[in-house]
């Protein structure tokens, strides 16, 4: 049997709470903190694919577009010059479901996605597919600012 304990968290809708529990060869790649200092953002999936190189790309094209919304809207969500609003969670993960129906969903903190829209690989992935996962991470990560 196996036990953990998880911080309290954070007033939020019943919508936005995912649990996922992963194999034991899962691993992450995280963005640089140079990108988004205010709390580490993970991409997690399949270790092969992970030692591959598969995950950070997509990391830090999350932080990117994190410290882009925190920048230009804050967290109300409001292109009002309230400038430098913090991300108000302690992570942002996004992680590989296998056999995932949906292209990918939101939920507060962490995204769930298919496997061919966060384990990308930079000089082997195609541009056109790079392109078409960073549109769909972007979107993701829009809904830590503005809901649905």
């Amino acid at each position: 049997m196996f036990w953990d304990i998880f911080a309290k968290t954070p007033l939020m809708s019943a919508y936005q709470l995912c649990l996922v529990v992963v194999p034991s060869h899962y691993s992450a790649a995280f963005a640089s903190t140079d990108i988004f200092p205010d709390a580490p953002v993970g991409a997690w999936g399949p270790g092969h694919l992970m030692a591959a190189g598969g995950g950070l790309l997509a990391a830090n094209t999350i932080a990117k577009s994190l410290a882009y919304f925190q920048a230009t809207y804050g967290a109300d969500g409001m292109d009002d010059g309230d400038m430098g609003t913090p991300y108000s969670l302690e992570k942002m993960d996004s992680i590989v479901v296998p056999g995932f129906p949906a292209g990918a969903l939101e939920n507060w903190g962490i995204n769930t996605y298919r496997e061919a829209s966060l384990m990308l690989f930079e000089g082997e992935s195609l541009q056109a597919t790079i392109g078409g996962a960073v549109s769909t991470q972007n979107h993701e990560v829009s809904h830590q600012w503005f809901g649905n």
